[in-house]
């Protein structure tokens, strides 16, 4: 498994590391014969090594368990976030696709989980089912996000008129995804490619804008 595992499946992996580590050397023990491990010195060996491999198996039965409580309170709660949320502390009212942290870390999860063959709860497979459409959806959807927030940036007020009615348009569009829709919603993908595509023309129109007045004023220069 890759060094950047999620917490818990990461403890779990190295939690088995370690049981491999323990229990090679006691194999290698038990091949030299019985005489050896029925000696009071090889009692006492035997001892340490179940207690060390019940406290690994305890420790990582924790973590199974505290990771099945975790995302049994936070991935359907998750969902019910809208698709977007504004961020009006900066200059301009930059938009940010809502697809929360926890909800990363629980795709993670269950990901490595699965690879190191472990139970995943129904609700959190449910989740996990669907992640390559989350996937697709957040990509497209910062996609959107960063044409748009590139648009407030570089828009001048001398080209705001020319552009004011696409930007209201957009706005108005927009409200879908930041006040009704949520990743448990039907028509997001319907929302994404309605939004793209507004986005895509307002912001070609900008470029043409752009472009006219750098040819315009080489023009004059020249």
């Amino acid at each position: 498994l890759a060094d950047n595992a999620p917490p818990h499946a990461g403890a779990v992996t190295w939690c088995r590391g370690l049981v491999e580590r323990v229990e090679d050397p006691m194999n290698r023990l038990k091949g030299v014969g019985k005489a050896v491990l029925e000696s009071e010195e090889g009692k006492e060996v035997v001892r340490a090594h179940a207690a060390i491999i019940a406290s690994l198996k305890e420790f990582e039965v924790m973590h199974v368990d505290n990771w099945c409580l975790e995302q049994e309170s936070t991935g359907a709660e998750k969902l019910k976030m809208n698709l977007l949320r504004r961020d009006e502390s900066g200059e301009h009212p930059y938009l940010q696709v809502n697809f929360d942290k926890a909800l990363v870390c629980l795709l993670r999860e269950v990901k490595y989980f699965l690879m190191l063959k472990l139970e995943v709860p129904d609700s959190a497979m449910q989740i996990y089912e669907k992640n390559e459409t989350y996937r697709q959806q957040t990509g497209n959807l910062d996609l959107i996000v960063n044409t748009y927030n590139t648009m407030l940036e570089t828009l001048l007020d001398v080209e705001r008129p020319l552009l004011q009615a696409k930007l209201e348009d957009i706005d108005k569009y927009l409200q879908k995804g930041l006040k009704h829709l949520n990743w448990k919603s039907t028509p997001i993908n319907e929302f994404v490619s309605g939004t793209m595509t507004k986005v895509n023309e307002a912001n070609q129109i900008l470029q043409t804008i752009k472009g006219n007045v750098q040819s315009t004023q080489a023009v004059l220069k020249s």
